[in-house]
Formats: C-alpha cells, sequence, structure tokens
C-alpha cells in the first residue's frame, strides 16, 4: 500500500523516535486559514496527538494560533517548521494549488503528511505526490473528515448487511454562498479553486464509497462521468454546477455543489428495500448540526443520531495516527489508492465542464 514503510510499527523519523501506540503523533500545521483552527483543537482533543507547533507566512498569526491552542512553537516559515526534528506530522491547511509542493517539501523533510483535500489540482499531480511520500518512507493521507465520523461507519454497516438492498440512485450536495468573495482562493482559478474542488470532492468521495460496498469492496470507480456547471466570467472557476457518476453495478449518483448559492448539505441513497439520508453528511456536529441518520425500510421510518465522543477533526487526527502505526486505514477512512481513484473522478468532472487550470495549460 501506498505510504507504508517495512515495518510502520518500527518506524524511526529522522530525529529518531519509534512510533508505536503509547507515544502521541507531534503536530505541526502549515497555514493558518479557515480549517486550520479547527484542526488545532481537534489535536488538542485527540487520544494520539499533540500540538507541537504552528507556521505562516505571518509570524503574528502563527503565534496567535499557537497561543490559542497551547502550541509551544511557531514559525514564519513553512521551511523553519519543517526543519524542527520535534515535530513528527504536518496538516497542511493551505490553498489548493500549494498542497503537493508542501506536502512533497514535508515528506522529503521526513514528515508524516495529512492533506487537507484536495490532495492535488489533479491525478497526476496526486500520484507524484504519493510516490514522494512512498520513497521518502512516510505516511501521506488526504483529509476527507468526515469519513472518520460515526454516522459514516453506522452507514457503511447498513449498506454492508443490506439492509436497503441494492443502492440504485444516490444524490449528495453540499453548497453555500461566499457572495462573491473574489479574494478567496476558493472564487480563484490560478489557486485550483471552484465549487467542485471545494465542496463537490465531496459527494464524490461518498458516491464511490457506496459503490465500492456494494461490490464488496472499499470503494469503486464510475465507468461513466460527466457534469455541467456556470463558469463565474470574473472568477474563471465553477460557481455552481451538477456531476452525474454512474457505476458497473447500476448505481447512478448526482453530485450537486456551489459557492455563490445556499444548497442543503445532505446525502440520499435509495435502494432496492429502503433508503438512508444523512441529513448533515459532510460537517456533522460543527455550528451545533445533528449528525441525523434516517433509515427507511418496508415502511417502517427510524431516526438515529449518531454523536461521536470528541470533534471531528480529533477523529480525524486519530485515524491518521493508526494509518501511521499500522500502514492501513480502517474503513471507510479513506487511503491513498481511494483519493487517487477520487482525483480521477474530479478530472473528468471538470474536462466535461471545460475547466483547467494555468498549471495545466490550454
Amino acid at each position: 500500500m501506498l505510504g507504508d514503510c517495512t515495518d510502520q510499527r518500527a518506524y524511526l523519523h529522522r530525529g529518531g523516535r519509534v512510533m508505536d501506540d503509547e507515544v502521541p503523533l507531534r503536530w505541526g500545521v502549515l497555514g493558518v486559514g479557515y480549517i486550520a483552527p479547527q484542526f488545532a483543537r481537534g489535536v488538542s482533543l485527540s487520544r494520539s496527538g499533540t500540538l507541537a507547533g504552528v507556521a505562516s507566512r505571518n509570524a503574528g498569526r502563527a503565534a496567535e494560533l499557537a497561543r490559542a491552542h497551547g502550541a509551544p512553537k511557531h514559525f514564519g516559515s513553512y521551511l523553519e517548521l519543517l526543519d524542527d526534528d520535534e515535530i513528527d506530522a504536518v496538516y497542511i491547511a493551505l490553498p489548493n494549488h500549494l498542497h503537493v509542493e508542501w506536502t512533497e517539501r514535508s515528506a522529503l523533510a521526513g514528515k508524516h503528511v495529512l492533506c487537507e483535500k484536495p490532495i492535488a489540482l489533479n491525478a497526476a499531480e496526486a500520484a507524484h505526490a504519493a510516490a514522494v511520500a512512498r520513497e521518502s518512507g512516510v505516511t501521506l493521507m488526504e483529509g476527507f473528515m468526515y469519513r472518520a465520523h460515526p454516522q459514516i461507519t453506522e452507514m457503511t454497516r447498513l449498506l454492508s448487511k443490506g439492509e436497503i438492498g441494492n443502492v440504485r440512485v444516490m444524490e449528495c450536495s453540499f453548497g453555500g454562498n461566499m457572495r462573491g468573495g473574489d479574494k478567496n482562493y476558493r472564487m480563484q482559478r490560478e489557486a485550483g479553486g471552484g465549487a467542485l474542488m471545494d465542496l463537490g470532492c465531496y459527494g464524490v468521495s461518498l458516491s464511490r464509497l457506496v459503490a465500492g460496498i456494494g461490490s464488496g469492496a472499499s470503494f469503486a470507480d464510475p465507468i461513466n462521468v460527466t457534469g455541467i456547471a456556470r463558469i463565474g466570467q470574473t472568477s474563471g472557476v465553477d460557481e455552481w454546477g451538477v456531476g452525474l457518476l454512474e457505476f458497473e453495478s447500476g448505481l447512478i449518483s448526482t453530485v450537486t455543489c456551489g459557492n455563490q448559492v445556499d444548497i442543503a448539505s445532505v446525502a440520499r441513497l435509495w435502494g432496492t428495500e429502503g433508503s438512508i439520508t444523512l441529513r448533515n453528511p459532510w460537517q456533522p456536529e460543527i455550528d451545533g448540526r445533528a449528525p441525523e441518520l434516517v433509515i427507511e425500510h418496508r415502511g417502517a421510518m427510524e431516526s438515529r443520531i449518531l454523536p461521536a465522543d470528541r470533534p471531528i477533526y480529533a477523529l480525524e487526527v486519530d485515524a491518521f495516527a493508526e494509518y501511521v502505526r499500522t500502514g492501513v486505514t480502517r474503513a471507510p477512512v479513506m487511503d491513498l489508492e481511494d483519493s487517487l481513484g477520487n482525483m480521477r473522478v474530479l478530472d473528468d468532472w471538470r474536462r466535461a465542464i471545460g475547466l483547467r487550470f494555468p498549471t495545466e495549460g490550454t
């Protein structure tokens, strides 16, 4: 498996520190944007990690985030953090177009890497990042935190036991109105922005998970991908759109996303024997959202609230630590092969809507 060492349980990072079940991972965070404080809080409430340092090009902002979450060190450059032997793993909380560069730099510095989604701008870049991690003997994971939440584990269990039969149709949606936001990298073509890369990637990930369960695997790739989107005249990226994924099993999934329109965050699965609805699939429990799963089976409907015992980013931190120590992920958490497949679907969708990023040429 990509990211494995010869023996993950005996892995020594370049500072010579053994990674085992009793020793917490010492985390560094690259970037101080929207996600970084949530992740930093997750580290502090995790079972497996400690926050060792924060880096930003703005030293004052790095110091502020470090203070707020009890990190003993802060740095005014990303390279300074990577040079610190008292940091084992890094979380990359940077704009999309910087993910591969800093994944590569981190891996070459001997750090394990949890990179915020999307792991790269395209599948070729993702494969390069995976190869560098493998050659460097470090673990690389893409940060789809929702996969570590109990409601996804419960959904997986229900589907595996055939509770709603064979899933035939899915609908996934995720959106939010940024009301312009031209200065935000999520609206900038040069930074790999757009609704698909920011939000639609979640629905693609869930669709591939569900399709995989139906075929007895941890994920499945679609045999056909198409899509339509509105490309902004100013932004040059997709501002809202819909993708259509067809799988060999017969499952058809639609994925709706938008960052200039409010769209309900929901996932619905219809099978031959019933249905499952996830009311808050992507950000359960954030801002008081209830992690509610509704199952309808043979005319009976049941609502289940499936709270976690710690914040969702703490769950992600602990899932990553298990990946480092064992070399495998526990389904439904994504591994690198899953991430590479997800990127191929995003490439297909962007190809269908005619969206290319500057680094990909014309």
